[in-house]
């Protein structure tokens, strides 16, 4: 046995494969078979000596068995050498050689068994050479020399456009009644296992032929648990475009000190400007304030990612000249087109960031008018994300409410009605009414109290969510 594993080398492709056995006792049956795989460059033995069969055979180095189904009248042969060899402690591939054509037989049954394939009698060249790249698939799937799926802790999937699973690992199956097994066999669709909910907003737009070979990230939020979900785009022989998917819980650890690090980037930022830190705290709470008033607060998912947004919604202002950022009088045109930038600055630093993949349009569009004179892309109306909006107008109320270099802050009642005069022109119109219904001056001082508490807190806040 040890011999026999130690001695086994991983098939990656069609090329890795030098060493065949035939195992056949009907030679002219099978002549259209063998004239195939004398095409292919391997080395191919034909035994049809039944006795020759031992436990010795299993350990020779032979990289691919084919098994005809029936030898010498007995019509589970095939199944019965199969077992044989695994329980020799083959590891290499075996295919069964059917009399059936290639849509009467499934696929699960056969490796089921114990086979990685099939091969029918009556193919063509291609059909050959695509049931062995299957066949190498498989074995590779069960060896996790690929795709890593049994006893892993991430929960793994092979899924077409359609949904239906082609593999499964039991960690994807965890909250479900089923096994992997049983949902492959039965061809259950990933939506009703309730295990990758992102698959429909997702995944499903990913499986085209322009993506295949690509790799996408994304995050999900599935109740208190963050889950990074990576998703490679595959076209395989017979089944075609599937989505190859890995989905890693994020552990609330890995999620806080990602935070922090941001965070602490913000805390930098103020040492060139010391209104920004206060003002993202600031910029935050108000948001709270927002939320509450339009019942968004329900929505755990988007309230998070709204609060990410707005902790960090200047982060890109580190990219910003100093001679910009703190010159005390007016901007020129080149020199506001340079601040203008910094929207994009701050999605192009947080991208790599997974988990704020719902909050960057928020900090984008933070600029952006209902009127279509905002930036970067002078977006209208409906056109601009709600927590972009919500942003928009927390943001300017601080920002006319508190000292700038090239400006005093204006008095309460008139960034009150500042508000009140742009609200639908530069301001989202209901977004702007609750928060009018809900500021005051007691609020404001609160508010600009808090906000002088470290920005680590704001972050705990939001983990708490």
């Amino acid at each position: 046995m040890k011999n026999i594993v130690a001695g086994f080398k991983s098939i990656e492709d069609i090329s890795d494969v030098k060493l065949g056995c035939f195992i056949t006792d009907n030679h002219d049956e099978n002549r259209q078979i063998l004239k195939y795989l004398r095409q292919i460059p391997i080395n191919l033995e034909i035994i049809d000596d039944m006795p020759s069969i031992t436990p010795a055979l299993a350990s020779r180095g032979i990289d691919i068995f084919i098994l005809d189904q029936c030898i010498d009248g007995d019509t589970e042969a095939g199944v019965k050498l199969c077992t044989f060899l695994r329980e020799q402690g083959y590891k290499g591939i075996i295919i069964l050689c059917i009399e059936e054509t290639l849509d009467k037989v499934s696929n699960y049954i056969v490796t089921s068994i114990g086979f990685d394939n099939f091969i029918p009698k009556e193919c063509t060249l291609q059909v050959l050479l695509n049931q062995l790249h299957w066949a190498i698939l498989n074995r590779r799937r069960k060896l996790k020399n690929n795709l890593h799926f049994d006893n892993n802790p991430d929960a793994l999937y092979i899924l077409d456009a359609s949904g239906i699973i082609y593999d499964i690992n039991e960690t994807a199956t965890n909250a479900t009644p089923h096994s992997p097994k049983h949902i492959v066999t039965l061809k259950i669709n990933v939506r009703d296992i309730g295990t990758l909910p992102t698959f429909g907003e997702h995944i499903k737009p990913l499986i085209t032929m322009e993506n295949a070979g690509r790799v996408f990230e994304h995050t999900s939020t599935e109740g208190a648990e963050i889950f990074q979900v990576k998703v490679k785009i595959s076209n395989l022989p017979i089944i075609g475009l599937v989505a190859v998917v890995f989905k890693t819980r994020i552990t609330q650890v890995m999620f806080t000190r990602t935070l922090d690090i941001l965070t602490n980037s913000i805390a930098m930022l103020s040492h060139r400007d010391n209104y920004t830190a206060g003002h993202s705290s600031r910029v935050f709470y108000y948001c709270v304030q927002i939320v509450n008033e339009m019942n968004f607060s329900v929505d755990k998912k988007f309230t998070k990612s709204l609060y990410c947004a707005a902790l960090l919604h200047d982060i890109g202002k580190i990219g910003v000249k100093d001679k910009i950022l703190l010159k005390p009088g007016r901007l020129n045109e080149e020199e506001y087109n340079d601040l203008c930038s910094h929207p994009l600055i701050g999605c192009d630093m947080l991208e790599r960031f997974r988990f704020l993949d719902d909050s960057i349009d928020f900090i984008r569009y933070h600029h952006e008018r209902p009127d279509g004179n905002g930036y970067p892309e002078k977006l209208q109306g409906p056109d601009i994300p709600i927590g972009a909006a919500i942003i928009a107008v927390a943001d300017s109320f601080d920002a006319m409410t508190s000292n700038r270099p090239y400006r005093k802050s204006l008095d309460y009642n008139k960034a009150i009605k500042e508000l009140e005069d742009f609200a639908g022109v530069q301001f989202d119109y209901d977004v702007t009414h609750a928060f009018l219904r809900v500021i005051n001056r007691d609020l404001m001082r609160r508010i600009k109290r808090d906000s002088r508490s470290a920005l680590e807190s704001i972050a705990s806040e939001i983990l708490a969510i």
